[in-house]
């Protein structure tokens, strides 16, 4: 390892999930420490420090690696509640893609092959459990694109956060360019891709790319105490509304709200609040009136019409 130990919130001490120990990739588990990611799981909340100090914290193939098995890790253990994201020290958060080892010769074809095997971006992205970034410095290309895969983003007030890909005649490649303009709308993503500009933490919080931002002896307790609070709830419920959320940006309303109540009806017959098929019914008839003749139910839900996916 190298470098000092990642700063930490005063209350963050270490505990691991069953079977996690110290290692590296492919066995990187929350709670464990690899080559260029430490972790630390207490209370339901998973901390994770990027940690190549050396290189400004860029995402060479160990740490994009070492994330996507740690995120499948994540995803799976029902001892993480919620996740932080940071990188470690106060001057970057990600430098994103390490250049260098860009640069070195390879097969076109082994390069496909290798830079879509993890996939870790979308792994973070497709997480069940509320994911906060705190943007402790610079994040820049792949280290925004991490940022912008996570729910929440808290930035410290001297950080600057980019995708300067343009710049160099490539263009974002770990969604970039398809989670930014939901984020800040097209026109904004437009300005910020085609020009490669940096975007300071007042501009950043303006134009809603991060929720607030905060001194930077601040940023890593107040995203560890967001995701306590996430973290607190009942665990069912805030996985379904995540994923109700995530869903709300590539459905209909209509479609969307028989969502929402598809996963009520399903944590109300968890929680044994002795829900009857008549009640199922009322419920429904309340969403759809429309399909139901004389409290009869025609259909269930308007054609084309997909079942919510359990994500309990």
């Amino acid at each position: 390892m190298s470098g000092p130990a990642p700063e930490t919130a005063p209350d963050i001490v270490p505990e691991t999930v069953p079977g996690a120990a110290p290692g590296v990739f492919p066995g990187l588990v929350p709670g464990a420490s690899g080559e260029t990611v430490r972790t630390v799981l207490d209370g339901g909340v998973l901390v994770v420090w990027l940690d190549r100090p050396e290189s400004a914290h860029a995402r060479n193939q160990v740490m994009r690696d070492e994330l996507a098995a740690l995120w499948r890790a994540t995803a799976d253990a029902r001892a993480v509640r919620a996740v932080v994201l940071t990188g470690s020290g106060r001057k970057f958060f990600c430098a994103g893609m390490d250049l260098r080892e860009a640069a070195l010769r390879e097969d076109p074809v082994q390069r496909r092959d290798r830079l879509r095997r993890g996939g870790d971006v979308e792994l973070l992205a497709s997480l069940p459990q509320p994911t906060v970034a705190a943007i402790n410095g610079f994040a820049l290309g792949g280290g925004l694109e991490m940022a912008l895969a996570c729910d929440l983003r808290l930035i410290a007030d001297h950080a600057h956060v980019g995708l300067p890909e343009v710049t160099r005649g490539l263009v974002p490649a770990a969604g970039g360019t398809q989670r930014l303009p939901r984020v800040v709308g097209y026109a904004r993503a437009c300005e910020l891709i085609l020009s490669g500009r940096r975007v300071d933490a007042r501009e950043a919080v303006e134009i809603g790319l991060a929720l607030r931002a905060l001194p930077a002896d601040e940023l890593l307790a107040a995203a560890t105490g967001l995701a306590r609070q996430f973290a607190a709830n009942p665990e069912p419920a805030v996985r379904y509304a995540k994923a109700l959320l995530k869903r709300s940006q590539s459905v209909p309303i209509d479609v969307g709200r028989e969502a929402e109540l598809d996963a009520m009806l399903t944590l109300l017959g968890q929680a044994d609040l002795g829900v009857t098929a008549e009640l199922r019914i009322l419920l429904r008839a309340a969403y759809w009136p429309q399909n139901y003749v004389f409290g009869a139910r025609t259909t269930c839900r308007p054609s084309g019409q997909r079942d919510f996916q359990h994500v309990c």
